[in-house]
């Protein structure tokens, strides 16, 4: 007699790992790594038709050459929004008054303080 299990019966509960350490960040798997290898052989051993082959081609080919080159040396440039912009802008603001007003509130004495809360309850209950 055959057992059968169903998917859910094997899984791992939710939000745990067979490996809990698991495979250390930054590190390529064996494919990645052994395709790595084997493309700087082959791009080494064919370096020198690669270069006769790049002088054959006209101005524009060789530019489409260099930009697809580039992709993989020079990091792009992420767009960011004027309202994320703005909104850093802000927080960092906000952060630098919280800051000053922390500051003053601790070098201030309680009668003056106490002063200042008085003050602020009663322009809340004219408004």
């Amino acid at each position: 007699m055959k057992t059968t299990l169903k998917y859910n019966d094997m899984a791992q509960p939710k939000g745990q790992s067979g490996n809990p350490a698991g495979r250390p960040k930054g590190t390529p798997n064996k494919v990645t790594s052994s395709m790595r290898k084997w493309i700087e052989a082959f791009l080494n051993k064919k370096l020198p038709d690669l270069e006769a082959d790049f002088d054959k081609l006209d101005k524009y080919q060789k530019w489409l050459v260099v930009e697809k080159l580039l992709q993989y040396t020079i990091p792009k440039m992420q767009s960011i929004s004027l309202a994320e912009a703005v909104d850093e802008a802000t927080k960092a603001n906000e952060e630098r008054a919280m800051k000053a007003l922390t500051a003053i509130i601790e070098q201030t004495d309680d009668a003056t303080l106490d002063k200042i809360y008085d003050k602020m309850i009663q322009q809340n209950e004219n408004d």
